[in-house]
């Protein structure tokens, strides 16, 4: 089985993420030919993280432009960074892709007028993360008994889909379209540029899905990635304003400040 060896270029918002982006970047990095990561001035862990794995950091405060958290509008800074030509993924800081993903996309015979996106596993805590890690899950290294299996791993939720009056839309987790293909950018002007305004990191990447009708939205069965969250006890929605949950990794090594920065 080849690999996809079309560019694909990345984009990602990080804001007080960096606990689980340098987990997320560790694994993803060398899956893209590009990679933005945009962030705010005060973040230096994200800023860090991009320093060591060699990613284009974009400082913005366009977060800040329509009160809460406008994530629409860092994504949208961070795309114009991006070649206006080729596939483009929206991942979210948090979301560890497995090891496989070229080789699905290659299989999945992509079409450049669509939308693309595919299911997530959540991971509720640290501990559900080293326990996914170990299993050689990510890296398709698990021993499952079928060779063609797509397989979800046992003990973790399976994340909702969105689908709303007009059917099933990729979010803004992980989403994947071509942006000359789809008609985002046409003869060198901006066509279909991320929709940006919302005062939180819901409803925009709903928005982004709409702009493809629904038979240009297709479902990616063959991917499943991972969702790392801090907090079992968190609600849907937690950090949809900014950073409150729980610092990411290992209890007994969690920085000091910790509360006070994501309360920023």
């Amino acid at each position: 089985m080849g690999i996809f060896r079309e560019p694909i270029n990345a984009v990602t918002v990080c804001h007080h993420y960096g606990d689980f982006f340098k987990i997320a970047a560790a694994y993803n990095h060398n899956l893209f030919d590009r990679w933005v990561v945009v962030t705010g001035k005060d973040d230096v862990d994200t800023q860090e993280v991009c320093r060591q794995q060699r990613l284009t950091c974009v400082i913005s405060e366009d977060h800040n432009r329509d009160g809460g958290f406008s994530k629409g509008r860092m994504i949208e800074r961070g795309l114009q960074h991006l070649p206006a030509d080729g596939w483009i993924l929206h991942i979210d800081a948090d979301i560890v892709l497995p090891q496989s993903f070229r080789r699905d996309l290659e299989r999945s015979h992509l079409e450049p007028d669509c939308i693309y996106g595919w299911d997530r596993i959540m991971l509720k805590s640290w501990d559900d993360w080293k326990k996914l890690e170990a299993s050689g899950w990510i890296q398709n290294t698990s021993g499952w008994w079928h060779p063609h299996g797509v397989e979800f791993p046992s003990g973790y939720q399976v994340g909702a889909r969105w689908a709303g009056g007009d059917g099933w839309v990729p979010i803004g987790f992980a989403c994947f379209w071509h942006r000359r293909g789809s008609g985002e950018e046409w003869r060198g002007a901006r066509m279909g540029a991320y929709p940006q305004g919302h005062s939180d990191s819901t409803r925009e990447d709903v928005q982004k899905g709409l702009q493809f009708d629904r038979r240009k939205r297709v479902f990616i069965p063959e991917i499943i990635c991972a969702h790392l969250e801090s907090d079992i006890k968190s609600k849907v929605g937690a950090n949809w304003k900014g950073r409150t949950t729980p610092w990411f990794g290992p209890p007994e090594k969690e920085p000091k400040g910790t509360d006070e920065k994501k309360a920023k």
